[in-house]
């Protein structure tokens, strides 16, 4: 197994920061991990390395949000799945050859995956800890917490800031570009998230996606309601979905990076790997 940091281009000339880890040949399959809002491509290492030494090539990669790109003032959250996603699929369709390639959104990675306009050469997607969150889809009193914050706060912080402070606030392991989370108050602000008509996004990849998808969601998980984790589902409708809905108190604490810690690897790590199998 090797590990190799490189550069992605996308179509819109933005270049993106990547690592891509190679299985011994010959690969069984291929992996693109589209990461969480503000959380950093190391975070999924130790999984991809675990995939890796199964028979399958992985990549990670960092949105546009990143670095030198974090100033661009054009900068919106669908450019990560129609560009950014877009290219790191293009690399691994490249890298693959002739063998199937799987997508593994976690949260927002599972949330822009059907605005990418090569998805439909994707064998399968992997969702975890993913939803179309909607301030109204929180019980209460948590419900009036994601009203303040969303649609009070993070407006007004954004509008003063060009950072905006998200992982001091724990919405993310990295801070944020301020649009970017103004855009994201916004589609939490309707109920169809970011395939509302008022954003102007086109949702046919969605409506067209088919194939398997296993997805992971997990009742200690804050940021993700199960009202929330099934709104994304009913967004790829034409898909063969295999719900997880799973109850932590038997595992311990996940909430919504614990996944990829490696405490999971013979349980949580495994079941990908075993729906994979089942796939090639």
């Amino acid at each position: 197994m090797t590990a190799t940091d490189l550069t992605l281009h996308s179509a819109d000339g933005v270049t993106l920061q990547a690592t891509q880890y190679d299985a011994q040949t010959p690969i069984k399959g291929a992996l693109v991990i589209g990461s969480a809002l503000g959380v950093p491509r190391k975070i999924y290492r130790v999984f991809s390395e675990f995939l890796c030494q199964q028979g399958y090539s992985v990549l990670t990669f960092d949105y546009r949000s990143s670095g030198p790109n974090g100033s661009d003032k054009q900068l919106s959250l669908s450019q990560w799945g129609s560009q950014d996603l877009n290219a790191a699929f293009k690399h691994m369709l490249t890298v693959a050859g002739d063998k199937p390639i799987f997508h593994l959104g976690h949260s927002i990675g599972g949330q822009v995956a059907g605005l990418a306009d090569n998805l439909p050469e994707i064998k399968g997607m992997i969702f975890v800890a993913s939803s179309f969150p909607y301030w109204k889809r929180w019980p209460m009193p948590q419900r009036i917490t994601m009203a303040i914050m969303f649609k009070v706060l993070v407006p007004i912080i954004a509008k003063f800031t060009r950072e905006f402070p998200s992982k001091a606030i724990g919405l993310s392991a990295d801070n944020l570009p301020s649009a970017l989370v103004a855009e994201w108050s916004r589609w939490m602000g309707k109920d169809n998230y970011l395939l509302d008509p008022a954003f102007g996004l086109d949702n046919q990849g969605y409506q067209d996606r088919q194939g398997p998808v296993l997805a992971f969601s997990f009742d200690d998980d804050h940021l993700v309601p199960e009202a929330s984790f099934d709104k994304l589902l009913s967004a790829y409708p034409n898909t063969q979905i295999q719900r997880r809905w799973v109850a932590t108190k038997a595992t311990g604490p996940i909430g919504h990076m614990g996944f990829f810690k490696d405490k999971h690897r013979e349980s949580l790590w495994r079941e990908c790997l075993d729906w994979l199998e089942q796939r090639l």
